[in-house]
């Protein structure tokens, strides 16, 4: 009888054993299978997570570092529809509440929650006669709904039962047992766009669309989320039975921080550690620096930020004066990019990944302060052509405290001013563009002219930098705007530079007074440097610097 005993419990043992091992291979069967089934990269590094509080936190941040104002996105927010009809779940108030946590401090984003839930409020503005509320139209609106929820998409089950028993001393005996193991996998899926009021247009690229694969086992009690986005996987494990809900609302903070990010054009894969080299961050990068640069925003933004890093000083606008070209060489020159002075994709790709993680709260105050400024200020307004067209308006330009600029030099000092070429070779090809660099030993204020087959124009200063100072540990680079340029021609040009130690362009001859980029009534560079000797007693320095074409 113990002997028959003893074989029974083996048995059972055995098969308890074995019914581990297959619980452990059916998950392990599931998660190889949902690898080859999802879309994405593979082998990627892994990060263990509950929530996106962190990179929420991270967002609020860069919106005060970028020098955003409170309440300066006005965005509207509708219903998140589940159009699988299978997620029970409030998408909206997760958006909400994910916004919120990332509007903390800064207050940039003032959302407002209208929606089919919104029918008590609105019945009673409008028993109240409050119309007041629909005055202003936020520019901004988000949609988007729970898009995919495919469930077992990949599952694995394993049954195993086994009986034993036998006769003893006339008395029958036995044992037996059953083991039952299930896993499977699901993909939810959130798509989110951001979309203009006033025409209902999509605004390209500001979307943002994020699946996860949700791992159950067992009775479903217990459950795995993977989220996939550009490099990183994001794992979230619990042990409620409320796992989809739990995975949407990963999905919906890490959608918000992309959405608001893209929209802001902020490096908001800074909040979720995201490698900047990727790719698809490269293109993202590379489209926002075309977009600002087609807007005609890229320099008010580049300005700001070499504010808050120490760089410049000067107002917050389009205009490219000599002080905002040197900020960008003194800051080319650490990042080790070649020395010109333009914000090209190269530059502002560098420049973007190295956004400060905190600046000081005095320029954070300034700058707020600095666009609350410049929106009462009218833009200034210009009637010269370019191009042949006339310039209906020119940026806005806030004038702000600078430090003093010396314009005396010792009575005994030379006056030197220098002109070099940017480019690689003094030799250029017809039609090809040049680009100059103008240099003082002392501070003082330069005017230049170019001749192209007998005729002269002044060129610097103009409507763009009407300015004309150059500091001595400074230079001007010519062209100073992106609105014209300096081509080589096989008639022959040169580019004459005069450096005086105070503004004389008032007290010129009338030859030379004429607008910028006009034909001046002389043939000479001798009238040029005879009309500086007279207005300066002599006290004045030149250059010219010849456009060789091969």
């Amino acid at each position: 009888m113990k002997s028959t005993a003893r074989k029974i419990s083996t048995t059972v043992v055995a098969g308890l054993l074995l019914g581990g091992c297959a619980v452990s291979q059916v998950q392990e069967d599931v998660e190889k299978e949902i690898q080859v089934v999802k879309q994405g990269p593979k082998e990627l590094p892994e990060r263990n997570i509950t929530d996106f509080a962190d990179g929420l936190r991270c967002m609020d941040n860069l919106f005060a570092i970028f020098g955003y104002a409170p309440n300066e996105y006005v965005i509207l927010m509708e219903d998140i529809k589940d159009k699988t009809k299978k997620v029970d779940a409030g998408a909206k108030d997760m958006l909400i509440s994910a916004i919120s946590d990332m509007n903390r401090r800064s207050q940039v984003i003032q959302l407002i929650a209208y929606g089919a839930d919104s029918g008590n409020l609105v019945s009673f503005l409008g028993q109240a006669e409050l119309k007041s509320v629909y005055k202003n139209v936020p520019p901004f609106d988000i949609i988007g709904s729970v898009t995919q929820l495919d469930k077992d998409i990949v599952r694995k089950q394993a049954d195993l039962s086994a009986q034993a028993g036998g006769t003893v001393d006339g008395s029958t005996i036995g044992g037996g047992f059953g083991l039952s193991a299930s896993n499977s996998a699901s993909v939810l899926g959130l798509d989110l766009s951001v979309i203009t009021t006033h025409n209902i247009a999509v605004i390209p690229g500001v979307t943002t669309r994020n699946s996860a694969v949700i791992y159950k086992r067992g009775d479903a009690k217990d459950f795995d989320a993977g989220i996939s986005k550009t490099g990183v996987n994001f794992s979230i494990a619990n042990n409620q039975s409320d796992g989809t809900a739990q995975a949407l609302r990963a999905l919906i903070e890490l959608s918000a921080i992309e959405l608001m990010g893209k929209l802001m054009k902020i490096p908001y894969w800074k909040c979720l550690g995201l490698d900047p080299n990727h790719p698809e961050i490269q293109r993202e990068v590379s489209d926002w620096h075309y977009q600002l640069t087609q807007a005609g925003s890229i320099h008010t933004l580049t300005k700001v930020q070499l504010y808050m890093r120490g760089y410049y000083a000067g107002p917050f606008d389009e205009i490219i004066d000599a002080d905002y070209q040197n900020a960008v060489l003194r800051y080319k020159e650490r990042l080790g990019l070649p020395a010109d002075p333009g914000v090209d994709l190269a530059f502002y790709t560098a420049f973007m990944n190295e956004t400060p993680d905190t600046v000081e709260p005095s320029k954070l105050a300034y700058v707020k302060k600095s666009k609350k400024e410049a929106e009462e200020k009218k833009p200034r307004q210009s009637n010269v052509a370019i191009g042949g067209k006339k310039s209906e308006q020119e940026p806005q330009k806030l004038e702000v405290a600078e430090a003093p600029k010396q314009t005396e030099a010792p009575a005994d000092a030379p006056i030197d001013v220098s002109i070099t070429s940017t480019s690689v070779t003094d030799v250029y090809q017809t039609g090809e563009d040049v680009f100059l660099t103008i240099k003082s030993n002392t501070n003082g204020f330069v005017n230049c002219y170019l001749e192209s087959g007998g005729i002269f124009a002044r060129i610097f200063p103009n409507r763009f930098s009407p300015d004309g100072y150059i500091s001595s540990k400074g230079f001007v680079a010519l062209p100073d705007s992106p609105a014209y340029s300096v081509t080589a021609d096989a008639n022959g040009e040169m580019i004459h530079c005069m450096l005086t130690t105070k503004p004389v362009i008032t007290d010129l001859p009338s030859t030379l007074r004429l607008a910028d980029f006009e034909a001046l009534p002389i043939s000479s560079k001798s009238e040029i440097s005879a009309a500086y000797k007279k207005v300066t007693s002599g006290r004045f320095g030149e250059a010219t610097y010849t456009i060789k074409v091969q």
